[in-house]
């Protein structure tokens, strides 16, 4: 991660590549020796080099949004609600945004994340296995005393979803102010993803900030969607539930028959692209000229359910990046999510998802 004095050093490089350390310092009220430190520091960093200060500006995408560790529970047997369940416990690290951040990475996009985690073991959790994984964590914020979000699920046999917990108070702290000491990195981005952890004031300096960016948006439950309610029309891709679309509507949705009609309202309201998920019935993807369910292969030996939405999202990125329509984003989605569900470990997805994104930046790639 950077350091405060690194970061204002990297800003004024970013303002003028060609800034002598002497004019640096001038400008922060440094020494030039400790400027010729900073520099040094960037440039073994990656963030700068050569003598001009080239700063190192691949394109990427940032996500902003939450990072959690989770803790879940699946028994060996049928659940037996009220009682003790002999089964397995894990703990990962979790957070939509920080999944989306780890999906897009093994897609091959390199991507950033923006967060906040507390000072405690679960934040060094979090910060470890994101830079393990390859995720730029230069905007993950450390808070003295606070604690990292947690997220307590306990599954079925099945694998389905029984109920959950989260405890996301910290992410009231990721607010406009924090997030302005991280504009150079959004505003070079090549794309946002947010997700609805942020809160309103959040969400409106992004919208507000980066409008000329294609933001995705994920609004992560019923009860969080309708933040983004006021910000539909600046929404280039969304990806809801069948529920969080019925949310941001204002009404229920009682069937996957209504994706359609909940769809056309959202795009009504300004949204760009809207891909429902339906879970094992796919994504019902449509955009002003296109509407229609695009089904997924059902997945074989499910190890969890979670993640998969969120690999979704990824696969909807890589798509967008390389240009594809709507229905091509959301086959290559569905498979991505697929993926994501059948495997275990990192390294298990790896192989499979290099294959895909290889074929589908083939010309021979076309939804059927």
């Amino acid at each position: 991660m950077l350091t405060p004095k690194e970061k204002q050093v990297l800003d004024c490089v970013r303002d003028n590549p060609m800034a002598s350390q002497d004019a640096i310092a001038r400008m922060l009220g440094l020494s030039r020796t400790a400027v010729a430190v900073h520099i040094t520091n960037l440039g073994a960093k990656g963030f700068i080099r050569g003598r001009a200060y080239v700063l190192n500006e691949a394109p990427y995408v940032v996500a902003v949004g939450g990072a959690t560790v989770d803790i879940s529970g699946r028994p060996e047997t049928r659940l037996r609600k009220g009682d003790s369940n002999p089964g397995t416990v894990s703990v990962s690290p979790g957070g939509v945004a920080r999944n989306v951040a780890e999906s897009a990475t093994r897609l091959g996009i390199d991507c950033r994340l923006i967060t906040v985690i507390g000072d405690d073991s679960n934040g060094d959790l979090i910060a470890g296995t994101a830079q393990r994984d390859g995720i730029d964590v230069t905007g993950v914020i450390r808070l003295a005393g606070q604690r990292t979000s947690t997220y307590v699920s306990v599954f079925d046999e099945r694998g389905q979803l029984g109920a959950g917990i989260s405890d996301m108070e910290i992410m009231e702290q990721l607010d406009a102010e924090r997030l302005r000491e991280q504009e150079a990195s959004l505003r070079n981005a090549s794309a946002l993803f947010v997700d609805a952890n942020l809160n309103e004031q959040a969400l409106a300096y992004l919208f507000d900030r980066f409008s000329d960016k294609t933001i995705i948006a994920d609004p992560v439950s019923v009860a969080k969607a309708p933040r983004l309610t006021a910000f539909l029309s600046r929404i280039d891709i969304l990806k809801p539930t069948l529920d969080e679309a019925g949310a941001l509507l204002g009404r229920r949705l009682r069937g996957r028959q209504q994706a359609g009609s909940a769809a056309r309202a959202l795009l009504e309201r300004g949204v760009g692209k809207v891909f429902i998920s339906l879970g094992a019935h796919g994504v019902f993807a449509a955009d002003q000229s296109t509407a229609e369910r695009v089904p997924v292969r059902p997945a074989t030996n499910i190890a969890s359910v979670s993640g998969a939405g969120d690999a979704l999202v990824a696969g909807l990125i890589f798509g967008s990046l390389n240009d594809r329509s709507t229905l091509e984003m959301a086959e290559l989605a569905n498979n991505v999510a697929r993926i994501t569900l059948e495997s275990t470990t990192a390294s298990g997805s790896a192989g499979a998802l290099k294959r895909l994104t290889d074929t589908f930046k083939g010309e021979a790639y076309r939804h059927a």
